[in-house]
């Protein structure tokens, strides 16, 4: 993490109207907020990575973790699928869902290889809102640890 997250998802789930933190509003705006992996795969517009997600307590995203609970246990497979298959069903068609800032919550293409390739400011200019990097696409621990230590993003003993 780069910078504390907590009211920028707070201010995102519950609206910038909440009294300074002290008193929300009682209903979300949305009920699931997500990192955005892709804004166009396999003809999924914002396909979500489930790595990052903010969920309110609410009566929908009890009913969707719930059935996303089900459908893997039901058919053991990856989640991210699966996840992104429910948030678009009738079979909770009331969920509210919507993705993370790009910006702020980046995918490891972004901000590892889009990002770099722009290069001096601009590269600098994107990463400046940044609060948490997410080190996806890429596999395996040792190769995230390599990546995170080549940017300054590893804490060493």
């Amino acid at each position: 993490w780069l910078k504390d997250p907590f009211k920028y998802i707070q201010t995102e789930l519950f609206g910038s109207n909440n009294n300074g933190g002290t008193q929300l509003k009682q209903q979300p705006t949305y009920d699931i907020l997500a990192a955005v992996d892709d804004h166009n795969y396999n003809n999924v517009t914002d396909y979500y990575c489930t790595g990052y997600l903010a969920i309110a307590q609410t009566p929908a995203s009890f009913a969707f973790l719930s059935q996303w609970e089900k459908g893997l246990q039901t058919n053991p497979q990856l989640n991210q699928p699966l996840f992104n298959s429910l948030l678009r069903s009738e079979e909770i068609p009331d969920i509210r869902h919507g993705g993370l800032g790009e910006s702020e919550f980046p995918p490891g293409r972004l901000y590892f290889d889009e990002w770099e390739k722009l290069g001096g400011a601009s590269n600098k200019l994107m990463k400046k809102k940044t609060m948490v990097v997410h080190n996806n696409y890429i596999i395996g621990h040792d190769a995230k640890k390599e990546r995170f230590q080549e940017h300054g993003l590893w804490m060493k003993k």
